[in-house]
């Protein structure tokens, strides 16, 4: 039977034991807006999870709204942010396209604050942003960041950053697919995302899913228990992979910025490496039929014809862009994956450039 080895976590983590059996333990229970004893007991695990959430970012409980995902999380951030800002400073082309792409909010109570986004760290090339340095040098300006790429992976404080939104999704992390979180500083303006029920303090309606709600606060939880233990483990996988892959194939380079052993500038689990010559829509296929899953840049644009948005925004060239292939660790990574994949990869490299045409 062909081992696999799942290198694709920034597109989705495959769920952790606890959020299995948070989320297992929670189906049964019943609407959290009912009266009954069913809903009571429904309304007290959602908010036992909301509570969980904002003690491992360091919020205030009633400052967690929870969303249907990432995405939703920074549609309604940036929607908000365009309805109260005058000037907004418009986002870095390296985006997501959820920041990116928000329509312009026209709103009555619109003042001259200004508005500024940028995100935790960047979902293709892993590279950590520094948030506190932006915030200090903006302090009037609503700011709203996308850490989607960063909860769960590394130290997120949502108090020490102060920032005013911070947008994630579960599935990053260990999560179940289907939640996400919108954190928005006391006191800031907020639009209404969804209108026909009073839930989520009026500002979204519809019944929360107990259940996802409990298993994104249990996976969360989990993750921040060993964090730095964790993330320096995770590191020296990524490193050895980066290291072999250089070694063993010529005209290979990593993209964002990389130093064995980081991990203040670099995600720990992120590698995105260019193979030039090979186009990596190409490779992402043939790695899979080895059992080895990877991506070609972000899953939401992952089949770009020109190659990741994100790098070429970047100013990376072309040939960088086309022929990138991220590796992102799952949490359970080992040595021993790393060991197990490399041949595959370098073999996967050759025969694919032995098919490619000399320019």
């Amino acid at each position: 039977m062909l081992k696999s080895y799942y290198f694709d976590a920034a597109a989705h983590e495959p769920p952790s034991p606890a959020a299995l059996e948070a989320f297992q333990k929670a189906l049964p229970l019943g609407n959290p807006s009912a009266l009954h004893a069913c809903g009571v007991a429904a309304k007290i695990a959602l908010e036992e999870a909301r509570a969980s959430i904002a003690q491992d970012l360091n919020c205030l409980p009633e400052e967690v709204y929870f969303t249907s995902g990432a995405t939703e999380a920074c549609n309604w951030m940036m929607e908000s942010l365009s309805a109260y800002t005058g000037k907004l400073t418009y986002p870095r082309r390296y985006e997501h396209h959820a920041v990116l792409e928000y329509p312009p909010v026209d709103h009555p109570h619109r003042t001259d604050r200004p508005g500024l986004t940028h995100m935790m760290a960047n979902n293709e090339t892993g590279e950590i942003y520094d948030i506190l340095s932006m915030r200090r040098n903006a302090l009037n300006a609503l700011f709203a960041c996308d850490a989607t790429a960063a909860v769960g992976q590394i130290p997120v404080d949502f108090k020490a950053l102060g920032v005013d939104y911070l947008a994630f999704g579960a599935h990053k992390f260990g999560g179940i697919s289907g939640i996400g979180c919108l954190i928005v500083k006391k006191d800031t303006p907020l639009i209404s995302m969804i209108r026909g029920g009073g839930q989520e303090w009026g500002k979204r309606g519809g019944t929360e899913s107990v259940a996802l709600a409990c298993a994104m606060a249990a996976a969360l939880h989990d993750r921040m228990g060993n964090m730095i233990s964790d993330m320096k483990r995770i590191a020296r996988c990524r490193d050895m992979l980066i290291t072999y892959l250089v070694r063993f194939v010529p005209d290979t380079y990593v993209n964002g910025p990389y130093t064995p052993g980081d991990v203040l500038l670099r995600l720990p689990g992120n590698a995105n490496l260019s193979f030039l010559g090979v186009e990596s829509q190409a490779l992402v296929m043939a790695l899979s039929a080895e059992g080895v899953y990877a991506s070609s840049g972000s899953a939401c644009t992952s089949g770009e014809a020109d190659g990741s948005y994100v790098l070429r925004a970047m100013g990376y060239p072309a040939s960088r862009a086309r022929s990138a292939v991220r590796f992102t660790l799952p949490y359970t990574v080992t040595e021993d994956d790393i060991l197990g994949t490399v041949p595959l990869i370098v073999s996967a490299v050759e025969n694919l450039r032995r098919l490619t045409p000399t320019p």
